[in-house]
């Protein structure tokens, strides 16, 4: 395809040829330009290229033996289109612009071309520097820069043709000289010095000003100011090779690294030589320092190239050998490679130099022959190919993968032949293996069909018993949630009106009456939960809660809890939590309340007098826990910022102690140390198993110190992270005094209007004498239906929803009220839900159905009325949410049947 003109051809041809270079004999600046372009890019040909109006010339080439072609044919004249970058031609063969070229169809088989414009001062394109190959390629980031760089050397070397062209023209001006030689030094980038050696003076350039980075003549040139712009650790190289050259009266050449202002750092060359006076006494040095950074870079880039393919050369795990070839197409060894002198058993000594009739003796005449036919082949075809061949050597037969690839030199012919030979003689033997292994295993297949009918039928069998033990675990955990809803249905009203009940004028013995049924009830409860905790944890179905909560205020909640049966027991209980435990951390803190509540209540159950004491600690863990990468995962907090440890709680107590021989029963399910134990302080002796597994689950465990009439002291630990790692000021043994215990109050302020949605009539009572005292007014619906009813005919602060309700249930009564039915007045009501089911999966899908709460059964009166407290500040519930969602452990009152 021909190239399109530039837009300013005329003026682009007019200052081609100002410089008068065209048709102009060769010259050793140009020559070396294009021999340094041809060995920065690895290509066998490299050309100087000046487009005129209808051929394009070279003034310097390598590999190539014309000097011109037509401009329609040029690769060149495409360049010139683009003058700010570099025209790179990956495969000429795939570019339908030089794809029918005839110099890429024809000699001399143009397929790599790479061209960096010429560009004079003007702007105008002279033509390139290209380098090129006749196989596809690509260059690197630096040999593209190095390129650049040399194109302007050349153009560098024509500006200082015409300068000094013009010089010999103005000869005799003395001023003129000058001027030129300034330009000439401006357009060559080299700067020129002289020393007054008797009066210690030199006097630069102002070029050498440009090249050491200061406007010219900024400040006076002395030896002092040159040294300051040198590197300190070549400064005495420098002095060496001055008072050399003035002590032999030589001339010297130094390469210099100085420090720009900009602090660019850059080599330059520093050439010096000696005027003498009539006594042969040196009186002037004169010199020239030239910026040759980017030809060393260009070096440095060659040699590390260079180097990169010794290394892969010497450390290549597949042999490679290397055959010259010479005009008479005889082939000979240059050389192996470590790998292919192990794998041949020779040296490459040994062969190098030699034909292949020379290694007659090594190998037979056979391999001999068909070595040299793939030799011949890949001669005459001049592409890359692979073969598999097999060699014996040395009584040892070899299988050899062999790929060959030519090499030419920069006239393009084949002087040298590159192979690589991998051993694939293990491979081979492999593929026999298998063969034979096949065929044995075709001869076991038929026996083998027969047996897996038979594991079909085996496995058909265990599917269905599979099937039925899902089967028994559903209708287990559907037992377990429906006892659940059962025994919890009248525990609401016995534990509730009992209540109700002690809060009315009583007689003593009335009162010792009812304290006696609600303790009753409260212990029938805390069994109920202790089995269904106990069945979740054996069925792998009991999940941890995450979040961060104060650990003063988790345990200060749950000590609180035992005060007064610690007073009962004239008992004294203490905390005392160490300073390097931090405010918050993150953990399940109900989980972690339910273990302490546990061991402390067992603590005062069997200590008659003395005290109980809880200590807290800290133990370090390692920083890379996965547990505690466990633990940060959804808090938001980065794991680089949390240290994780283990929460060490110590309950000790000065009670009944335990023999060592009865040690082994305290974690058993159903198990007391002593069968009396259950008839005089009663227990299940699931509540310690049920601890163990909480701890274990929780990334800790439990031991247990026991002397008898002395006392006993549990350890527990759990694995958390912390949130906050400022510790408090002081730890404070008698934490527990200070706190005191939570206590619940009515609650206060206006009046709320409240739907209750409840179809069992016990609980309809319990719950309407609860919203009384908590000040509300109630209204009553049996149903979803005629809840939805009132809720379009009158407005609700509060909606207490049963989630068993007949006809239409609770979930699918909120669902309908958030959808608007009700009108949008009603969506955004608070609604709670109230469910005698206590795992975790029902309190889930409540949220999950848009419910704001939920309240288990029996209906705990302090969790009622804080709930009641949020719903009558609503400008402050969004910040009371987020508070319960992170941390949990800081509700009003905590309940222990609440777990």
């Amino acid at each position: 395809m021909k190239a399109p003109l530039p837009a300013s051809e005329k003026a682009r041809l007019d200052a081609l040829r100002s410089y008068e270079i065209l048709d102009s004999p060769p010259e050793s600046a140009c020559d070396d330009l294009v021999r340094l372009a041809a060995q920065l890019c690895g290509t066998p040909i490299a050309l100087i290229s000046l487009v005129d109006q209808e051929r394009q010339w070279f003034k310097a080439t390598m590999g190539l033996d014309i000097c011109e072609t037509t401009r329609d044919a040029s690769f060149c004249a495409h360049a010139l289109l683009t003058p700010d970058e570099i025209l790179v031609v990956a495969d000429a063969t795939k570019d339908p612009r030089f794809a029918d070229n005839p110099l890429v169809t024809g000699e001399p088989g143009i397929r790599f071309y790479a061209g960096a414009p010429l560009v004079a001062p003007q702007g105008h394109v002279l033509g390139t520097l290209c380098v090129i190959d006749r196989v596809p390629s690509q260059l690197t980031n630096v040999q593209l820069e190095g390129l650049k760089v040399l194109a302007r050397q050349v153009v560098t070397q024509f500006e200082l043709r015409r300068s000094l062209r013009e010089q010999w023209q103005a000869a005799g001006i003395a001023c003129g000289r000058e001027a030129q030689l300034a330009d000439a030094q401006r357009i060559s980038h080299t700067g020129s010095w002289h020393w007054d050696i008797p009066a210690n003076t030199i006097s630069w350039s102002d070029e050498m000003y440009r090249i050491l980075g200061f406007a010219p003549q900024t400040f006076p040139s002395t030896v002092k100011a040159c040294l300051r712009r040198i590197d300190p650790g070549e400064r005495r190289a420098l002095r060496q090779h001055i008072q050399e050259a003035l002590r032999t009266h030589a001339p010297f050449n130094s390469e210099l690294r100085v420090r720009l202002p900009n602090g660019e750092s850059r080599i330059l060359e520093l050439t010096g030589d000696s005027l003498l006076d009539a006594t042969q006494r040196p009186v002037e040095m004169l010199g020239t320092v030239r910026d040759i950074t980017a030809v060393r870079n260009a070096e440095a880039e060659l040699r590390e190239q260079r180097d990169l393919f010794q290394s892969i050369y010497e450390g290549v795990g597949d042999g490679i050998f290397v055959i010259d070839v010479n005009p008479a197409g005889e082939f000979r060894f240059a050389g192996l490679n470590p790998a292919c002198e192990r794998m041949l058993g020779l040296k490459s000594t040994d062969v190098q130099g030699k034909t292949l009739e020379d290694l007659s003796d090594v190998l037979p005449q056979k391999v001999i022959s068909t070595i040299r036919a793939n030799y011949q082949r890949c001669l005459q075809t001049g592409q890359p190919f692979e073969y598999e061949e097999t060699l014996e050597i040395a009584g040892r037969e070899i299988c050899s993968l062999t790929r060959l690839a030519p090499i030419r030199d920069p006239k393009g012919r084949i002087h040298r032949i590159v192979g690589t030979a991998n051993d694939i003689s293990g491979r081979k033997r492999a593929e026999k293996a298998i063969r034979r292994a096949q065929a044995a295993t075709e001869a076991a297949n038929t026996e083998l069909a027969e047996t897996n009918r038979q594991m079909e039928k085996s496995i058909e069998r265990t599917n269905q018993m599979a099937i039925a033990a899902e089967a028994a675990s559903r209708a287990k955990s559907d037992f377990l949630a429906t006892m659940s809803h059962e025994i919890r249905t009248p525990m609401n009203g016995v534990i509730g009106f009992t209540g109700l009940l002690a809060e009315t004028s009583l007689s003593p013995e009335q009162r010792e009456h009812v304290e006696i049924i609600r303790a009753s009830g409260e212990n029938l409860l805390a069994l109920i939960n202790d089995i269904l905790d106990f069945s979740k944890i054996e069925a792998g179905r009991m999940e941890l809660e995450l979040l961060p909560f104060e650990i003063r205020t988790a345990v200060q909640q749950t000590l609180a809890l035992l005060r007064e049966r610690a007073t009962a027991h004239s008992v004294e209980l203490l905390c005392q939590i160490h300073d390097s435990v931090p405010v918050k951390v993150t953990g399940d803190v109900t989980r972690i309340r339910q273990v302490l509540l546990n061991l402390a209540g067992n603590a005062i159950k069997f200590t008659a007098k003395g005290s109980v004491t809880v200590e807290v600690s800290r133990r370090e863990l390692p920083a890379n826990s996965s547990i505690a990468a466990d633990l940060t995962r959804g808090t938001g907090l980065p794991a680089s910022a949390t240290e994780p440890y283990d929460l060490v709680f110590t309950v000790r107590d000065t009670g009944i102690g335990i023999p060592p021989e009865r040690l082994d029963r305290l974690f058993k399910a159903f198990s007391q140390v002593d069968t009396s134990t259950t008839r005089r302080y009663g227990g299940t002796g699931l509540g310690l198993v049920i601890s163990k597994k909480l701890c274990e689950l929780m990334g800790g465990g439990i031991q247990v110190e026991s002397t008898p009439g002395v006392g006993s002291t549990f350890h527990f630990s759990i694995r958390v992270a912390p949130t906050e790692k400022r510790p408090p000021a002081n730890g404070d043994p008698q934490l527990l005094a200070a706190t005191g215990a939570a206590t619940v109050g009515s609650p206060s302020c206006r009046s709320l209007n409240v739907l209750l949605v409840e179809d069992n009539r016990m609980h309809q009572a319990l719950a309407i004498a609860l919203l009384k005292k908590a000040g509300c007014t109630a209204q009553l619906a049996e149903d979803g239906a005629q809840a939805l009813d009132l809720l379009r005919n009158e407005p609700f602060d509060l909606l207490l929803m049963d989630v068993c309700l007949p006809t239409m249930n609770g979930f699918e009564t909120t669902k309908r009220i958030r959808s608007g039915e009700c009108g949008t007045g009603t969506q955004g009501i608070h609604i709670a839900a109230m469910t005698a089911n206590a795992v975790e999966e029902d309190r889930k899908r409540c949220i999950d159905a848009g419910m704001n709460d939920c309240l288990s059964k029996p209906i705990n009166k302090g969790k009622l009325f804080a709930l009641i407290e949020r719903v009558r500040h609503p400008e402050t519930n969004s910040i009371a949410d987020d508070r319960r969602a992170q941390t949990p452990a800081t509700e009003p009152v905590f309940d222990p049947r609440s777990f």
